[in-house]
């Protein structure tokens, strides 16, 4: 299985941190919120890329969703500040090569609490190694 689960995370997390310092972080949908604003980032989809199978066995790509999505609870604005979150992780989700399908309003049980959810898709390659030595993998929109 490819896994970029923490790649998408630390680009959710590098579009927003220099603007919302006090944002946190979590690869899990909470079951309660303590702190605001949050952005969950939850892999919803890791699936074999069948076009690329060959015969070596091993997966070449594979097809990745995720859900994004942003918690806030400010008296004032709470809508504001949680589009003004997504748009960042937005721009930056597609600047990496992802599909966004959908960014919508999502019901959430504490009606204090505003969630806007994001679902973004794409193809990655398998991890590779490059002229710095990094593992890499490449991301595709399909």
């Amino acid at each position: 299985m490819i896994d970029i689960a923490n790649v998408v995370l630390r680009i959710a997390k590098d579009a927003v941190i220099s603007t919302y310092s006090d944002c946190e972080f979590t690869s899990d949908n909470p079951e309660s919120i303590s702190h605001f604003p949050t952005v969950s980032v939850v892999e919803i989809d890791n699936s074999t890329y069948i076009p690329s199978l060959d015969n070596t066995y091993e997966e070449n790509h594979t097809s990745v969703a995720f859900d994004i999505c942003v918690y806030t609870n400010k008296t004032a604005g709470k809508k504001s500040q949680a589009k003004a979150i997504m748009n960042l992780i937005d721009t930056a989700m597609i600047k990496a090569g992802f599909i966004r399908y959908t960014v919508q309003e999502l019901p959430n049980i504490d009606r204090s609490i505003y969630r806007l959810g994001g679902r973004y898709k794409a193809v990655v390659s398998a991890p590779y190694t490059d002229a710095k030595g990094n593992t890499v993998h490449d991301i595709y929109r399909r």
